[in-house]
């Protein structure tokens, strides 16, 4: 009997550990969501302002490259959200924009096969 009372308790303290770690995993999990949505929210206002300054040619690059490549587009948003909030671009084209694009880009690697 006595055995059978300390099995129950040792499932009960096991059971009340696994709540408690599920419900630490939630928090950490829910904390978590609000900051991936905080952050997007803060790239849509950013691409919204750059993209108000942006020209035609340079809006359709830009959306492209969006689809293609996410990253290397929020990268550049990035970096024109620097330069509109320092002051240093008015009007953003297809040229600035093809330059930047240039810098942010990894460079490829030179593949030479030499033949013996």
């Amino acid at each position: 009997m006595k055995n059978l009372l300390l099995k129950n308790l040792k499932m009960n303290e096991e059971e009340a550990i696994k709540k408690k770690m599920m419900e630490q995993l939630s928090a950490q999990q829910q904390a978590s969501d609000n900051n991936e949505a905080q952050i997007d929210q803060q790239l849509a206002v950013l691409e919204n302002i750059v993209k108000q300054k942006m020209t035609k040619a340079a809006l359709q690059r830009f959306g492209t490259l969006k689809t293609a490549h996410p990253e290397i587009a929020t990268q550049a948003m990035l970096v024109f959200g620097q330069a509109i909030q320092s002051g240093n671009v008015d009007k953003i084209d297809d040229q600035i924009l093809k330059n930047i694009l240039i810098k942010i880009a990894p460079k490829k690697k030179d593949i030479n096969i030499v033949r013996k």
